[in-house]
């Protein structure tokens, strides 16, 4: 058996730490940790500053937090790089 803890009906606490919501890492609303995820996810090689959908759909493919959608737009419309690529 895998999970540790049914927390609610599609929020689980498993044995290695993470909290998982319909199978995707839980991040929560730690701003730090997901301007992090974000940035791996859209700087990076693999991400090579992708638009807000390419970025979003990666990102929400792993992760969930609350407003996810609205804080992958905004970090996207920040991005220096994309704004030049315009």
């Amino acid at each position: 058996m895998v999970s540790l803890y049914h927390l609610h009906m599609d929020l689980i606490l498993f044995q290695d730490g993470l909290i998982r919501y319909k199978d995707k890492i839980w991040v929560g609303s730690d701003i730090h940790i997901q301007t992090k995820i974000l940035a791996a996810l859209h700087f990076s090689a693999i991400g090579d500053h992708s638009s807000y959908e390419v970025t979003y759909k990666r990102v929400k493919h792993l992760f969930a937090w609350p407003k996810l959608k609205n804080f992958v737009k905004g970090f996207v419309a920040q991005c220096t790089i994309c704004q030049q690529a315009k």
